[in-house]
């Protein structure tokens, strides 16, 4: 039997189902994680029901399912202190799988049903929420593959006899990747920052073959003519299954050895060649304004070897955590989440990309508020003095009834006093954002 890997974590942990056996008699797959190569750790012994692990978050948190008689899959989620969490699924979904697992603990869950569509996803949030993935007119049967700390979704849907790989968010909807010359696609996995892999079939490529689209906008490029040959006895040939892609821009693959006849199939990694980190993408520019909900910053460095990842505001580290009523997630990731920002979280964002052989900055990124458009309507006017004027006679900075913090703290010193007046003022002036 053959080892079974899913998804491969940024440290380059894999998991996914592993054989058991009792004495030489095959049992089931069970969910399991390889911390190295050589050394497997079962997740969950279900007995002899098949269970699986298809994902894992920075935290050790698991994403898969687990086998009930008579064999209906059920999604389960198995946090790193032991703790299990069972996903409900709606009764007229007979077979429910988790795919993945975010830092903040959205799971990404596969369904089906005995109706139309047949095979659809939702997103469970970690408050319990089921947020379902809209379909594109004309197409049915998603079947949901990877999500990334951004909550980008990527997998397949069925438009008439064609399949199409497709990817979502709660921004941009669903829509489909470009297809390139190709006629059929199949997306797989998804790293942070948006790179994807997959499969493309089309003119000279008959049999499923392993691809990746670098953006989400990009067109595919064949895995293989990526690739420089290191023996003759392994390699990637059309038809391979590619199954992810971590944020150091390691793609997990399974291969076929030696070449037929009689072969096997074996898990793999393929890394970069060069050693030192190497930046594709750097963060763009944002500007927020006080009804901002979210600030999302992301890059994309790769290496031959692990890369861990930091984010510095105007030159100081940023670490993780709730300040006032703003929270920072990933800051030890290459996407950056900051939940309910404040101005004092505007300036010169920078991440830094480090692994053994070197620590490289990207470009840095300007946050900036647009402190003038206090009312946030997309104009400057009177409306926003006299919006101004009603938080700054407040004078708290943690205003209940204001759940961003403190609104009329201008400069983010989280004190409101004259100070913040003449800068107010002086934005107010410009009757312009910058």
């Amino acid at each position: 039997m053959s080892v079974e890997p899913y998804f491969i974590a940024n440290d380059g942990t894999v998991v996914g189902a592993a054989p058991v056996y009792n004495g030489t008699t095959f049992v089931n797959y069970h969910a399991s994680k390889w911390a190295t190569p050589t050394t497997a750790l079962e997740i969950l012994n279900s007995g002899s029901q098949r269970s699986t692990a298809n994902g894992m978050n920075a935290f050790g948190d698991i994403a898969g399912y687990e086998n009930i008689p008579p064999g209906f899959s059920r999604p389960r989620i198995w946090l790193a202190d032991g703790t299990t969490i069972s996903i409900p699924i709606l009764p007229s979904e007979t077979i429910g799988i988790a795919q993945r697992i975010t830092d903040d603990g959205r799971a990404l869950v596969y369904v089906s049903q005995s109706t139309p569509p047949y095979l659809k996803a939702f997103v469970r949030k970690a408050d319990g929420t089921r947020v379902d993935i809209p379909f594109i007119a004309g197409t049915e049967q998603f079947t949901p593959a990877d999500m990334n700390n951004l909550g980008q979704v990527v997998g397949v849907v069925r438009q008439g006899s064609l399949s199409k790989a497709i990817i979502w968010d709660e921004t941009g909807g669903t829509r489909f990747l470009p297809l390139g010359t190709m006629t059929e696609s199949g997306a797989m996995g998804i790293n942070d920052a948006g790179a994807i892999v997959g499969w493309v079939k089309g003119p000279g490529f008959p049999a499923l073959t392993a691809a990746v689209w670098y953006t989400p906008t990009s067109n595919p490029v064949i895995l293989s003519q990526r690739l420089t040959p290191t023996s003759s006895t392994w390699g990637i040939v059309g038809g391979d299954s590619v199954s992810d892609i971590n944020d150091s821009g390691w793609i997990l693959v399974t291969g076929l050895t030696p070449p037929k006849p009689g072969r096997f199939q074996h898990a793999a990694v393929l890394a970069p060649a060069y050693p030192c980190p190497v930046f594709s993408d750097h963060p763009d520019n944002v500007r927020f304004n006080y009804s901002s909900s979210i600030l999302y910053l992301g890059t994309a460095a790769s290496s031959n070897q692990i890369i861990t990842h930091s984010w510095k505001r105007n030159g100081q580290l940023v670490t993780d955590g709730l300040y006032a009523n703003t929270r920072v997630i990933g800051a030890a990731t290459n996407a950056l989440r900051i939940e309910n920002p404040t101005p004092a979280w505007a300036g010169e964002w920078t991440c830094e990309a480090t692994n053994a052989c070197s620590t490289v900055a990207g470009t840095p990124a300007q946050v900036t508020i647009c402190r003038a458009d206090f009312n946030n309507d997309g104009n400057v006017d009177d409306a926003d003095f006299s919006t101004f004027a009603i938080s700054y006679d407040v004078l708290d900075c943690f205003d209940p009834q204001m759940p961003q913090g403190c609104r009329a703290d201008v400069n983010g010193d989280f004190v409101v006093d004259d100070l913040d007046f003449s800068l107010f003022a002086v934005a107010y002036d410009l009757l312009v954002c910058p």
